[in-house]
């Protein structure tokens, strides 16, 4: 499988990342989508693949039901979610983040066939945690 700018190992190592340790495994995101799903809820989605793997990252509704308007509208959470995915990629656009590297993080011991908890820059000490990110916005929203 051709993967892009370099040949990805197939191997899961250990990584911290404040404070809590998951299993990294290599991967491309080959493709991505930003937009509204077939329930149309506006979603985005990183498509990632390893050697002999592929898994879906996202998902999550990037919009809410506003009754007054009887029509979704974006959100902070939303907005957030796509800029946070920039910034631990360290691009500045959604059209640079197909291609990039990136390490699946999984909790420990859950690597195979796991739902996968976040991503992180190869080089860089920069990680996107789902639970962290929606604890930040809880919080917010408190």
């Amino acid at each position: 499988m051709n993967h892009g700018r370099c040949n990805l190992v197939n191997r899961t190592f250990k990584i911290e990342y404040h404070g809590t340790t998951y299993d990294g495994v290599p991967a491309v995101i080959q493709e991505t989508f930003l937009g509204l799903n077939d329930h149309g809820i506006f979603d985005a989605w990183l498509h990632l693949a390893g050697q002999g793997w592929g898994q879906g990252f996202g998902g999550y509704a990037l919009d809410q039901w506003d009754a007054g308007l009887n029509r979704r509208i974006g959100t902070g959470f939303g907005l957030d979610w796509v800029g946070e995915i920039l910034r631990t990629l360290g691009v500045e656009s959604w059209e640079k983040v197909k291609g990039q590297e990136v390490i699946a993080l999984y909790s420990e011991g859950d690597s195979w066939g796991g739902q996968i908890k976040g991503f992180a820059h190869t080089l860089e000490d920069r990680a996107m945690i789902v639970r962290e990110f929606i604890d930040f916005w809880k919080e917010r929203k408190a």
